[in-house]
């Protein structure tokens, strides 16, 4: 039992380094800032994070192998880095992204109102300046008179 022990005590820091880690940086290729929530994936696995405010990035756990890292931001165009990680490495990564725009070639906004208002109680109507011109009256009162729905006392 005591042999047991010791081997699983010498055994376990083994399986410990048997991960490697990225770590690196994301960049604007243009201004070289760096940029903040973008993300970095390692390609065919759910392994990935997000950057933080000045672009930087860990990637933890990851297998020994080779890998294909992938940079992506919204409004710039995706990066592929190819990457050997080895048992208990840490490789540095640092991704270069360039602007992209999207172009669209046509674009339709339609906005249709209803010819009756569901939540109005009453009736509204204006009149222009030439329809009023054309009422031949001395006062408010004769204007308002000639519209419909409208009852003047005194």
């Amino acid at each position: 039992m005591r042999v047991l022990k010791i081997f699983i005590i010498l055994i376990f820091p083994l399986f410990l380094h048997a991960q490697g880690k990225i770590i690196g940086k994301v960049y604007d290729a243009v201004s070289g800032k760096g940029l903040p929530m973008a993300n970095v994936i390692i390609k065919g696995t759910k392994i990935g994070t997000s950057c933080d405010i000045d672009g930087s990035f860990i990637l933890l756990k990851v297998p020994p192998g080779e890998h294909i890292l992938v940079a992506s931001m919204i409004g710039y165009k995706p990066e592929e880095e190819k990457v050997i990680i080895k048992d208990g490495e840490i490789k540095e990564v640092y991704f270069y992204l360039h602007e992209e725009v999207f172009k669209v070639q046509e674009l339709v906004v339609v906005g249709e109102k209803p010819l009756l208002e569901k939540d109005v109680s009453s009736s509204k109507r204006s009149i222009s300046s030439e329809e009023l011109e054309a009422i031949h009256t001395e006062d408010i009162k004769g204007i308002l008179e000639r519209q419909a729905g409208f009852q003047g006392q005194g």
